[in-house]
């Protein structure tokens, strides 16, 4: 379960900033703020079950992660956030056969970037670039350059 409040916030008159959904009449002028395609990603992209995750290297900070499986899907995710101004080298290492990976980000070099009637997608889910790892075997590794200020959803689809 997850929530966000303040959720709504009509633009002709509101107490506070910032919310998810900003709106007048013009539908045109609706803006989904950063947090709300935050959800959004991590709400699409979730499994039935956690996995477990074991940092080999250094700690956390700049990067947090969870991973979770969707065994009817045949899918596993691993949300990644990096809090820094720079990428970072991410080695994943997966105990099962994989076919694929894809990945959705939203990052800016610009901490302070937000979403205006303006500039209505100046941050939102984009596809990642990831190379075509092609078919993995068991116990490989995959790695990926973690963009700063960013965050991301690797899909493994499953062998």
């Amino acid at each position: 379960m997850s929530s966000y409040a303040p959720s709504l916030q009509n633009f002709n008159w509101y107490n506070w900033t910032p919310n998810m959904i900003a709106f007048t009449a013009n539908h045109n002028e609706t803006v989904l703020s950063a947090s709300y395609w935050q959800q959004k990603v991590f709400a699409t992209y979730h499994g039935t079950q956690t996995l477990p995750v074991t940092n080999s290297e250094g700690d956390f900070n700049p990067l947090f992660w969870a991973a979770s499986i969707d065994e009817t899907m045949n899918v596993a995710y691993l949300k990644v956030i990096n809090t820094g101004s720079s990428s970072v080298p991410l080695t994943v290492n997966i105990d099962v056969a994989y076919t694929a990976v894809n990945g959705t980000v939203m990052t800016d070099p610009d901490v302070n970037v937000y979403n205006t009637r303006q500039q209505q997608h100046a941050i939102e889910p984009e596809a990642a670039e990831i190379e075509d790892c092609g078919a993995k075997r068991a116990n490989e590794t995959f790695a990926w350059n973690v963009p700063g200020y960013s965050v991301a959803v690797l899909e493994f689809h499953l062998a």
